[in-house]
């Protein structure tokens, strides 16, 4: 009989364990009596701590000191950095973050702190997206030199929430920096935090100066007092308040404000507010312009009217005293009381001269003239008779104007006359004058080149705050016996002008007045010495809808030798140019007023006149001295103009001029 052999598979590990129990008795019945249920609760705990780390929404990196090599990471660092447990374990923390970063870290953990450090750095993903973190770092002491625990925090919201911040704090201190407002944060008791650009180029305080200081105390002027309790109980409750007020710079300059206050509340706390500054100095100036514009239209048709009127009236006394005058050279006692009806009537021309400055739609007569002499004379011939002083600081390159001469006049003398009654004991009046050149941005809105700067300083009693915004309506006056017509005057004309005119006063101390106006760049006109001429006759037309004016105008040229003819409306006068043509007995000169009431007037006439008589010699006469074809008389057909009321005499030279001018064109 033969013995079979069986060779079973040759299991290690289980000889091992058969071994292990034979030799201690440690067989998995006797574990599972004795260490199996302890080591098993472990194994679940460790389990479950593993769990719980693998699900924390921070990244946890644990690193060997001194080594510095990744040995263990958890579930969350391996889903957000993309890499594998495999990929991260056993490299060095460069492989995740910038080098520099890694050696920082490193440093901690070798100096073996015992507390822990946050560092910030950013972590690079296996796509390249980079991460912001916050990285907890400790040592756990689990051997000799320690483990090295990171636990990182992904702060990708929380960056982007800080980068809008910062953007929105970059944005509203650029807002706040360039605007063009002026703005003054403050705190609850009015001292100041801060100041932006607009404040400081306005008020002339940088912030660095003045952060601390009671904004009240800066920029609040005298009277103003009483605004800083309406703001204070405004902004306390809550509310924004608005005002249109005044304040102070720094060099005391008093500028018009829109002020708007904003309170600032924190957590449902006043913590103070700020403040914006619009100036709207020049806005109300430019306002005040077109408020007293407007008034000075208000009278302006009726301040025409007066005029025209008076003046034909005065013409009519004026050539009657002509007439008187020629025929009674005889009686000198007469001719001296004419000669004072004559006198008077100049003087209420220059008084309806004066109205007529106001007249809507007039223009200066203008011609170029030498403003130094007429600076001079003007100015003397005001002052005459005053206790006043007065110097003159006229440069000697002082350009010409170009300019109604009868106008400045006036100008210089109401100024004159203004600052010599403005000082109750004797006083200095400086008049100054020197050439300027206005740049294309300017403050006063007036056209680019060269103007004449000229300044009355007196130092009188000076001029109110309050009223120097009124002092050149029509008609304002604080002076006893005043007209409150002399600076109204002054501004009417030098607005007719294209000038500026601007007044800065000081109670106590004196007015100053600075005027700009063009200057020509033309020469001076050369005035000829009169020459003895022989006398020159002609047909003459007088055209005027006043029949004194006809008469005694006709009868005193007759008185002179001259042929008369009269109209009183254009339709007249052309019959009589018709008969005077029919009878081979042409009229040589026409003397037409410009304006005929419900009539033609004599700038239709001429322009009738001219189709068949391009030669036509005429005279334009007016009491509205500033219509502008006075003015532009040649640009109408015109040869002269006369300006009513004027004298006989006057008007006999204006003839021979234009007959002597014919003349000689043949």
């Amino acid at each position: 009989m033969s013995r079979k052999y069986f060779s079973a598979p040759y299991d290690r590990a289980a000889n091992e364990s058969n071994a292990l129990e034979k030799l201690i008795g440690l067989g998995p019945k006797s574990m599972q009596k004795s260490y199996y249920p302890e080591l098993k609760s472990k194994l679940d705990e460790l389990t479950r701590f593993r769990n719980l780390l693998d699900n924390i929404n921070d990244l946890i990196i644990l690193i060997d000191v001194p080594s510095g090599k990744i040995i263990d990471i958890n579930q969350t660092t391996e889903n957000l950095m993309g890499f594998s447990s495999k990929k991260i374990v056993g490299r060095s923390l460069s492989f995740l973050m910038d080098t520099h970063e890694a050696e920082k870290i490193y440093h901690f953990f070798n100096q073996k702190h015992i507390c822990s450090k946050i560092f910030h750095t950013r972590l690079t993903t296996s796509l390249k997206k980079i991460i912001p973190v916050e990285i907890n770092c400790k040592i756990v002491p689990l051997k000799p030199n320690g483990y090295g625990v990171l636990i990182a925090r992904n702060i990708t919201d929380q960056e982007q929430a800080r980068q809008a911040i910062e953007l929105q704090r970059v944005f509203f201190r650029q807002l706040f920096d360039n605007s063009p407002k002026a703005i003054v944060m403050s705190d609850e008791k009015f001292r100041v935090v801060d100041v932006n650009k607009a404040f400081t180029s306005l008020f002339g305080y940088p912030a660095s100066e003045i952060a601390g200081d009671d904004l009240n105390d800066l920029t609040v002027p005298e009277g103003f007092e009483h605004e800083k309790d309406q703001i204070n109980k405004t902004v306390y409750q809550g509310k924004n308040i608005s005002l249109q007020t005044r304040r102070k710079t720094r060099s005391d300059q008093i500028i018009d404000v829109d002020l708007l206050c904003i309170p600032v509340t924190y957590a449902g706390k006043f913590n103070g507010f700020f403040c914006t500054f619009t100036d709207i100095t020049h806005k109300l100036q430019m306002e005040q312009d077109v408020a007293r514009q407007q008034k000075l239209e208000s009278i302006a048709l009726l301040a025409g009217g007066i005029a025209h009127d008076f003046n034909n009236i005065l013409s009519v006394i004026l050539a009657n005293t002509s007439l008187s005058k020629a025929q009674t050279k005889e009686n000198p006692r007469l001719l001296g009381s004419l000669q004072r009806i004559e006198n008077a009537s100049i003087r209420a021309k220059d008084l309806t001269q004066q109205l007529l400055t106001f007249a809507r739609g007039g223009e200066p007569i203008k011609k170029t003239f030498d403003l130094k002499k007429v600076l001079r004379e003007t100015v003397s011939f005001a002052l005459s008779g005053s206790s006043a002083k007065f110097a003159f600081d006229i440069k000697n390159d002082l350009m010409p104007v170009y300019a109604d001469q009868g106008q400045i006049s006036q100008i210089i003398q109401n100024l004159a006359i203004n600052a010599d009654q403005a000082m109750a004991h004797r006083g200095m009046i400086n008049i100054h004058a020197a050439n300027i050149t206005i740049d294309e941005k300017n403050e006063y809105a007036l056209n680019p080149g060269p103007y004449i700067l000229l300044k009355f300083r007196d130092s009188g009693i000076g001029i109110r705050q309050d009223d120097l915004a009124k002092i050149f309506d029509p008609y304002f006056t604080t002076k006893q016996k005043g007209s409150g017509l002399g600076l109204a005057i002054v501004y009417s004309i030098v607005k007719k002008h294209g000038g500026h005119i601007s007044v800065d006063s000081t109670p106590g101390e004196g007015t100053e007045f600075t005027i700009l106006l063009e200057a020509s760049q033309s020469s001076l006109e050369k005035t000829n010495t009169p020459v003895s001429h022989t006398k020159l006759l002609a047909k003459i037309m007088i055209m005027d809808d006043e029949p004194d004016i006809l008469e005694v105008t006709a009868e005193y040229l007759k008185e002179l030798g001259y042929e008369v003819v009269t109209a009183k409306d254009g339709h007249q006068a052309l019959t009589e140019y018709d008969l005077a043509e029919k009878d081979n007995k042409p009229i040589d000169l026409l003397v037409a007023d410009l304006t005929i009431p419900g009539g033609m007037g004599g700038k239709e006439l001429v322009s009738e006149l001219r189709q068949n008589q391009p030669d036509l010699l005429a005279i334009v006469s007016s009491g509205y001295a500033n219509d502008p074809i006075m003015s532009h008389y040649r640009e109408h057909g015109f040869s002269e103009r006369i300006v009513k009321p004027y004298r006989i005499e006057d008007l006999d030279s204006l003839i021979q001029k234009c007959l002597r001018k014919n003349k000689n064109k043949y």
